[in-house]
């Protein structure tokens, strides 16, 4: 069984790796590249455009709320709990509160 720090290497090095690649390779080799992986898994690519365009709009509303909300810097924007509970964020927009429920206002 591999062991964390081999895995992790392993993990950089193909990034590594694949950084590499994409240095080497013209635009057009990258819409090539791009257009072949599409023809070969639409599905794939259509749910992670969609995956995308869902989350896109809430991460969009989440930013704008964080960055409009004036927070001292004593105010933390994650509170830990001390001793078990929950842990509290602060100032949440009000579509981040409850349980899997979406409310925009």
């Amino acid at each position: 069984m591999p062991q964390p720090a081999d895995l992790v290497r392993g993990a950089a090095e193909r990034a590594e790796d694949f950084s590499r690649d994409l240095h080497e390779q013209t635009v057009e080799d990258l819409v090539q590249t791009a257009s072949d992986f599409t023809r070969r898994q639409p599905a794939l690519v259509f749910g992670l455009a969609s995956l995308a365009g869902f989350l896109a709009p809430i991460a969009m509303t989440a930013i704008h709320f964080c960055l409009a909300q004036p927070r001292s810097q004593s105010q933390p924007l994650l509170e830990l709990p001390s001793s078990g509970g929950h842990t509290k964020i602060a100032n949440r927009p009000t579509f981040l509160r409850g349980a899997g429920r979406l409310h925009l206002g």
